[in-house]
């Protein structure tokens, strides 16, 4: 008995210990965190948290968003036999600042690029992200809400497809918009209950 309850506890801390601190986090914007699986059968394979931080909920010592903005974070938690080189998010509008988050420790990324204005591109310290191992928060900014897009894992040679991941849509929320549309959904709510 006491030897299942120790197992219990042990597999308990291994699975709070592979999820992050950004699936489930309150400081969401509308909902927009989770967990997402990428597997290719072939040896990338995983699971990849994200969350966009709602306006004035994000803080973190190695990464500061633009003002008025969203953050969008993602990090990779590897558990398959290839190492992970590099992760890219598709976006469609506007992308600032990437970066990486020092709160969220893990394997660092050489470099963060916007490419061409289609994706957002994190290649990770050599050799990678292997498994058992995760990356360290991956982030960006951008003044637009969030629709479901495309991200890709890389591991240099082959690539596995995280879908869906939040990036920024075309939609730039005005505050009189927001409050519309919250007083629309409202009043359908209720007309529905009638």
């Amino acid at each position: 008995m006491r030897k299942a309850f120790l197992a219990a506890v042990v597999l308990l801390f291994a699975v709070s210990a592979q999820a992050g601190s950004l699936s489930g986090n309150p400081g969401a914007y509308l909902g927009w965190t989770g967990t997402v699986a990428f597997d290719n059968g072939i040896g990338i394979n995983g699971t990849m948290d994200y969350c966009v931080f709602d306006l004035g909920q994000f803080s973190d010592s190695g990464y500061t968003q633009g003002v008025g903005q969203y953050v969008y974070a993602y990090q990779l938690f590897s558990t398959g036999s290839d190492t992970l080189s590099s992760f890219a998010m598709m976006v469609q509008n506007a992308a600032n600042t990437p970066g990486t988050m020092a709160d969220l420790p893990g394997v660092g990324a050489l470099s963060a690029i916007i490419s061409a204005g289609a994706e957002v591109e994190w290649v990770f310290d050599a050799p990678g992200v292997g498994a058992g191992q995760n990356s360290v928060g991956l982030v960006f900014s951008s003044p637009n809400v969030p629709e479901w897009l495309l991200g890709t894992v890389v591991d240099g040679g082959g690539f596995a497809y995280a879908y869906p991941l939040p990036a920024p849509s075309e939609f730039i929320p005005e505050p009189a918009t927001m409050v519309l549309l919250g007083t629309g959904a409202m009043a359908l709510l209720r007309r529905r209950q009638a």
